[in-house]
């Protein structure tokens, strides 16, 4: 520990023993016996309640540092507990009921791993912070005969650090990271790379980082100042005992204790924010702040002993608020003039119900009824209206109204909701719509509001249209329905799927009858042209996961026997060409673009699109079976999969290996590991793995996890 910080430490001791002394003064002079009356006679016989003595409380505990810095990107991929130890030192003092002044020092180690294909970093730092916190413990919120509390903090702190990093192995030989994700004692190109031997880290970190000077930042101070901000709970076992368990974030005022800022060099560079730590952890403490109560002492004595039955002789007996209880012992001081009080010094409750007799409208309330704020008993049918408002499904508790006149507007009523959101659509799904004629698939992507999906029975699913009101659903319904194609009506309101059954009461109220003449409107218009992006044709359904990121995706299944999938709905060909550049950097590599109008499909020359020689038959380009960027695709190797959280054991292996990734899909957070161009070389790499039997080969599209029948069939042409 440096002189400077040392100095730091006994600046803080010193401020907790000035607020002490000053505490005990404050408490000795409220506690002091006034000047006694000469008239008066002694009463020494009558024993005297003790002063509260300065009595902190100290607390001993342990945790895990965990480091948010440059280094490993700010921890991610890594749970948040799962770091380095540290332990903690804590003495506090009571402010008042609510409030605590924490004095404490933390001394234990942070540190982090990087390693990736460009920069392999590490670190570990001895770390010393000491400062004091002002904790809230909610004693406004909770009751006060709690047993467990919640509590939050902040203060300010000094602290020092030692970072170093591993760079030699145990027996002197330099680290050298290779692209196969080997470690060895030469790099990999230099002359004599082919004799290199493999070393292995020993996690002994032997160098200082500032000694290397690596980006010329010099001799920089290792200590600082930072923030912490946190969060916990208290148990309170006994009345000397407490057990707590926290959180706290410390955000410090350096970039440096990685020894990686954004004024480093080359791919060490960092972002631009100061560095901070998690510290999180338990500790038991022990309270002396025990007040001694005052002894009880008969027999009565008349002027000198107070309604509880304690010898008040010699103390200020001030009775501020007027209602004949001394302030010693009233528990509700300032009682408004004139109002009745009980022994303790509190406005009577007749009725028990929270409300005293002067505030209540209604002063003999039966026991055990919810009241109001003015103690008047809450009838059963509030009660019952709200549980039918929270259980109801069928809207017939609930008035929906788009508009309001001035008059209602000033009505209070909860039940009446201003707005109501509906969205109505037409679904054409299943088997009806399996290998459709190419005419009628062009009819429906030349409206502009279409998505598809798949549904149970592996059968693709139309959703068209995107409707405020149900009418011009109907009128799509009808359309679709004169061209041979069965379809559904579907809905939503406020979010909420709407039954089968309240479709059939929007439509029955509906201004639309189908049997009538305005049956003949037109409710789409396909008179405008719609432009499309087609992504991929192939002989075969492909795997989903192949078009996780491709917005506003299209699945259509001609009875040519190909399978097409088109992303987007566009009205200029500014829109869509952007939109089909940005498909062909996603690996797209025959995406084009597919123009509508009228209900058919249309070549761009018609569209009003300068069509150059190498596209004079584009209109050919639909029926072509397409692919997609074959150097897209690698192989990894999936080492584990979880729904929940990982056992630690696990998660220290992935630490160990330290270029681990991680990859969320369907629920499951997968954990991966490397990147090969080749299925046989995935393959080798898991016969080198140790601890993870049931590792497997999976395929990767774009970084996206596919399965690895998909990866071969995609690379074998099996389109």
């Amino acid at each position: 520990m440096t002189r400077a910080t040392l100095l730091n430490y006994l600046l803080f001791v010193g401020v907790f023993v000035c607020f002490g002394t000053i505490a005990v003064a404050d408490d000795l002079r409220k506690f002091a016996p006034q000047p006694a009356d000469t008239t008066q006679k002694k009463q020494a016989e009558f024993p005297k309640p003790s002063p509260i003595a300065f009595k902190p409380t100290i607390g001993l505990g342990g945790g895990m540092f965990t480091f948010y810095g440059d280094v490993a990107n700010n921890h991610r991929n890594y749970h948040p507990t799962v770091s380095r130890i540290g332990f903690n030192l804590t003495v506090s003092q009571p402010l008042n009921p609510f409030l605590d002044a924490n004095f404490y020092i933390i001394h234990g180690k942070i540190g982090a791993n990087e390693r990736t294909f460009t920069r392999n970093l590490n670190f570990e730092s001895k770390i010393t912070t000491g400062g004091i916190t002002v904790s809230y413990n909610f004693h406004h919120f909770i009751k006060k005969t709690r047993k467990v509390e919640p509590h939050i903090y902040t203060g300010f702190e000094s602290f020092e650090f030692l970072s170093k990093t591993d760079l030699y192995d145990a027996n002197g030989n330099p680290y050298h990271y290779w692209s196969d994700g080997s470690i060895r004692n030469l790099p990999e190109n230099d002359p004599g790379a082919a004799n290199a031997i493999e070393v292995y880290r020993d996690y002994t970190y032997e160098t200082d980082l500032r000694e290397l000077n690596l980006d010329n930042f010099g001799k920089y101070p290792e200590r600082s100042w930072s923030v912490p901000v946190g969060a916990g709970i208290t148990f309170l076992m006994t009345d000397h005992w407490k057990f707590k368990f926290g959180t706290s974030m410390h955000f410090s005022l350096t970039d440096l204790v990685d020894n990686v800022s954004s004024e480093s060099f080359g791919n060490r560079a960092g972002d631009k924010a100061n560095d901070k730590f998690l510290y999180t952890g338990f500790s038991f403490h022990y309270n002396l702040h025990i007040a001694n109560k005052a002894k009880e002492v008969h027999p009565f004595n008349p002027g000198t002993i107070d309604p509880k039955g304690y010898d008040l002789t010699g103390y200020d007996l001030a009775d501020t608020d007027g209602d004949k209880v001394n302030d010693f012992i009233d528990d509700c001081p300032g009682t408004p003039t004139g109002v009745e009080v009980d022994k303790h010094g509190c406005p009577v409750d007749t009725d028990r119900d929270g409300i005293a007799d002067y505030l209540d409208e209604e002063i003999n309330t039966p026991a055990g009824r919810e009241v109001d704020h003015l103690g008047r008993a809450i009838p059963d049918s509030v009660f019952q209206n709200a549980y039918h408002r929270f259980v109801d499904s069928t809207g017939a508790y609930a008035h929906y109204k788009t508009e309001r006149s001035s008059s209602e507007s000033k009505v209070d009523d909860p039940s009446v909701f201003r707005y109501t959101k509906r969205r109505f659509f037409v679904s054409a799904g299943g088997d009806s719509t399996k290998h459709l004629p190419r005419e009628l698939i062009d009819y429906i992507l030349s409206l502009k509001d279409v998505t598809t999906e798949i549904d149970e029975n592996n059968n693709v699913v139309y959703h068209i249209g995107d409707y405020t009101k149900i009418e011009p659903a109907m009128m799509t319904q009808i359309e679709l329905a004169n061209k041979g194609i069965n379809t559904n009506i579907k809905g939503s309101e406020n979010g909420r799927e709407l039954t089968d059954s309240e479709i059939r009461h929007q439509m029955n109220n509906a201004r639309v009858n189908p049997t009538s003449d305005n049956a003949t409107v037109t409710s789409t218009n396909t008179t405008k042209t719609i432009f499309r992006v087609q992504i991929g044709a192939f002989s075969r359904r492909v795997s989903e996961e192949i078009f996780t990121n491709v917005p506003n995706l299209v699945v259509v299944e001609h009875n040519d026997g190909l399978t097409r999938y088109l992303s987007g709905s566009f009205k200029t060909l500014k829109a869509v060409a952007d939109h089909k550049i940005n498909m062909l950097l996603a690996g797209f590599q025959d995406a084009f673009i597919v123009a509508y109008r009228d209900g058919k499909r249309i070549s761009l020359s018609e569209a009003g699109a300068t069509v150059t020689h190498r596209n004079t038959n584009e209109m050919e380009d639909v029926n072509k079976i397409t692919g997609i960027d074959k150097t897209r695709i690698r192989f990894s190797i999936q080492l584990a999969a979880y729904n929940k959280e990982m056992p630690t054991g696990i998660l220290d292996k992935f630490l160990a290996m330290g270029n681990v990734d991680v990859k969320k899909q369907n629920g499951f957070t997968k954990y991966i590991l490397g990147k090969y161009a080749t299925y046989e070389e995935a393959k080798a790499a898991i016969s080198d793995l140790e601890g993870f039997p049931d590792a497997f080969v999976i395929g990767l599209f774009n970084n996206i996890i596919i399965t690895l029948a998909e990866a071969n069939k995609l690379l074998n042409n099996d389109e």
